[in-house]
């Protein structure tokens, strides 16, 4: 184990050395890569009993994300100050906030490759961890969201709020069974193992896992065995990691708050603008349906791009979704599964006729319920994501059969991730069959919609970086390098510096450079005309775009040949203002087609890609009248709470940089897994980038939040990965 400490130490540490020169997309990738790195050493640490330094060494890399980010303090060249580097006893600062508070410290670390949940305890002057066996199944608890919020949870107070059995045990009535069983199991996981460190506590301080979901578990709901909600025993304040503790013990006290100087936000008026987030979803961007051979259509994604032959790669969204009469399946019988070739193809509820390979007489079975796939060795399947359904498919990647099923209904398989050969034993409802089909066969049918393509040259994993966008449809899947056919629907959309119009002169049409980007609704543009070698402002509306042979387009709605939309130029632009477009769909078929009835097709990444919702945010009533009962309780006047079209961003801006009492938001929030600095909470404005408050923002504020408390009561604000926690 110390050979192996002294490894994983260097390798930390060599990648420490890295971390400042990297960027905020670099940094996002080599976060999930090093985490594998941090958890093997806690492992080393913790076969020694040295849970200090395994606490450590998880804390300070999980603390990479917003905190980081955002927050580390510069040193005097500019640069981060290295997290192993700064000289702060994080863990001894964390035992005194303990002992001062007579609280528990409760952290959390999820080992997703040995099934364990480490639970560290930090009681007075002591640092415990005990690890607890969990499976994907209890570590599902919520889906990232509080899908399921048991009824009655409020039961336990009065209509004040007040508790009226905290020293009593309290059955929750109202709760179905499982609602209870489910808080049970939650407790035995997250507190069971630690009962008799955190006895005599007063407080528990939780540092939750967000990477394992944990964000999301509604801790003071737990029931232990006698009902008691953990709520009744203890006071219970959440953070995300032991140095925003440190942080925040460490802050002046602030005994008393200036009435009057507080900034309380409450439910903006959203409808100006509509919500946009990117489609970092590749299971969204893949859907197709493809045509079989019986002429039936069935949902599938899209595995693989159209090869040399013509073929797509797909895999079916559910294992008994390409059955027929010649497919076999595997049913268990006699404690043993079986084959059986049907008989009947599925109806609508899966029922169909089957013969057992033994001989036993035809039979009436549920595919779906009581059967599962038979796979041969070397087949290629591929495998459902956790909760996978047609509805909301998730397929994770490729795999091969290389082993017969065993009796648990497991297929040993074997995938290749990363350029590594990986081999585990996957269930049979979670694998589906992959196979290539026809081109022709395949309708692309990507579920997303209001798609929007962002510039080139644009990093939206830089949280400074300011990009223009326009509306696309996605038209064509992935190709070999990993991009999307992308169709825009105006030729003067997503225009651009140094993007080439073609501009009139004396019964010509001569070559113009732009020189600087066009805004949407911009009618006049600053044009280079490079045979003249001049520029000029000139109409747009007098302008036509620029193709060059060979590229790409699209006829645009109104103007369809024959129902064909896609084609290639194959003539350069005519004194008439037209070009000439070769239709895809039918090789010999030409049209000359003016330029502007021609908008540009073109093959874009997918972190270029955002989804504009279709409705504006819903209005938060409840927060409006949160925002005005707290703005009393602070000494505001009515008119200086700022609620619906009062809350813009440069107001709300103006108010934080003076504020020096307490700042209350009571909005719409949410979380940019890609991005943290582009998570943020929602205000009223006309368009996305002009209504959402950003984390980069606030930390990028010339001058630097006075307020001793901020208050964010919006979704989401728990949410987030190992390289962005939350808002």
């Amino acid at each position: 184990p110390r050979r192996a400490i002294e490894y994983f130490q260097e390798s930390l540490r060599l990648a420490d050395d890295e971390w400042a020169a990297l960027t905020d997309r670099q940094r996002a990738t080599f976060l999930q890569g090093q985490m594998r790195t941090v958890k093997s050493l806690e492992r080393a640490y913790l076969s020694v009993d040295e849970a200090d330094n395994a606490l450590l060494v998880v804390d300070s890399w999980r603390a990479r994300s917003l905190l980081v980010s955002l927050s580390q303090p510069r040193g005097a060249d500019g640069k981060d100050e290295q997290l192993h580097g700064d000289g702060i006893d994080r863990l001894g600062l964390t035992k005194a906030v303990a002992m001062s508070l007579q609280a528990a410290v409760i952290f959390y670390s999820y080992d997703r490759s040995k099934g364990s949940l480490h639970v560290y305890a930090i009681r007075d002057a002591s640092c415990t961890c005990r690890s607890v066996e969990v499976t994907k199944n209890d570590l599902g608890w919520s889906d990232q969201h509080l899908s399921w919020r048991p009824r009655g949870i409020r039961s336990a107070f009065d209509e004040n709020g007040e508790d009226v059995q905290r020293s009593e045990g309290f059955a929750p009535e109202e709760f179905g069974e499982a609602d209870v069983l489910r808080l049970k199991h939650l407790y035995k996981i997250c507190i069971g193992s630690i009962e008799d460190l955190i006895a005599g506590a007063s407080k528990l301080l939780i540092v939750a896992d967000p990477a394992a979901g944990m964000a999301c578990i509604p801790f003071g709901a737990l029931l232990d065995e006698s009902n008691r909600y953990l709520i009744q025993r203890f006071t219970i304040s959440a953070v995300p990691s032991l140095g925003a503790l440190v942080h925040l013990a460490q802050r002046p006290d602030h005994s008393t708050v200036p009435l009057g100087e507080s900034l309380v936000v409450g439910n903006p008026d959203f409808s100006g603008w509509r919500f946009e987030e990117p489609v970092d979803d590749r299971n969204r961007l893949d859907r197709a349906v493809v045509t079989l051979k019986d002429s039936s259509e069935i949902k599938c994604m899209i595995t693989a791009p159209c090869d040399d032959k013509g073929e797509y790669e797909i895999a079916f969204l559910a294992w008994y979704e390409p059955l027929n009469l010649e497919s076999t399946v595997r049913v268990r019988r006699n404690g043993e599964w079986v084959r059986a070739k049907l008989l009947s193809t599925p109806g609508g509820r899966g029922i169909c006729s089957m013969r057992f390979e033994d001989g036993m007489k035809r039979r009436k079975v549920s595919v779906r319920d009581k059967c599962l796939p038979d796979f041969g060795i070397g087949d290629a399947v591929a495998i459902l994501g956790e909760n996978a359904s047609i509805s909301r498919p998730s397929v994770e990647g490729g795999a091969v059969i290389c082993s017969d099923m065993d009796d648990d209904g497991d297929y040993e398989v074997e995938m290749t991730v990363a350029g590594k050969t990986l081999q585990g034993r996957i269930s049979g409802r979670q694998l589906v069959p992959r196979v290539r089909v026809p081109a022709t066969a395949v309708a692309y049918q990507p579920s997303v919609t209001n798609a929007l393509v962002l510039a080139d040259g644009f990093d939206r994993y830089n949280a400074e970086d300011a990009g223009c966008y326009a509306t696309c449809v996605v038209s064509a899947p992935c190709d070999a390098n990993g991009k999307y056919e992308v169709t825009l629907q105006s030729w003067d959309d997503l225009l651009v510096k140094d993007d080439v119009l073609r501009v009139p002169h004396e019964g010509r049409w001569l070559h113009g450079r732009l020189l600087s980007g066009v805004a949407s609704g911009q009618s006049q543009g600053s044009i280079h005309v490079e045979e003249l070698g001049e520029a000029r402002q000139m109409p747009l509306d007098d302008c036509v775009p620029y193709f060059r042979v060979g590229e790409p387009v699209a006829l645009r709605s109104s103007a369809e040949a024959a129902g064909e939309r896609k084609g290639i130029i194959c003539g350069e632009l005519d004194p008439d203002g037209t070009y000439e477009v070769k239709i895809e769909m039918a090789e010999s078929t030409r049209y000359r087609v003016p330029a502007k009835d021609l908008v540009r097709r073109m093959r874009v990444s997918p972190s270029r890609l955002l989804e504009r919702h279709s409705r504006p945010l819903p209005p938060l009533r409840c927060a409006e009248n949160e925002a005005r009962d707290v703005g009393a309780l602070l000494g505001l006047k009515a008119g200086d709470v700022l609620i619906g079209d009062k809350a813009t961003l440069p107001e709300v801006q103006h108010r934080m940089a003076s504020s020096t009492g307490v700042v209350h938001f009571a909005t719409h929030g949410f979380v940019d897994a890609q991005v943290g600095g582009r998570s943020g909470v929602a205000l009223c404005g006309r368009s996305h980038d002009e209504a959402v408050l950003t984390a980069h923002a606030v930390a990028s504020m010339e001058q630097k939040l006075q307020s001793p408390l901020v208050v964010l009561s919006a979704c989401d604000t728990g949410r987030g990965e190992e390289f962005a926690e939350g808002v």
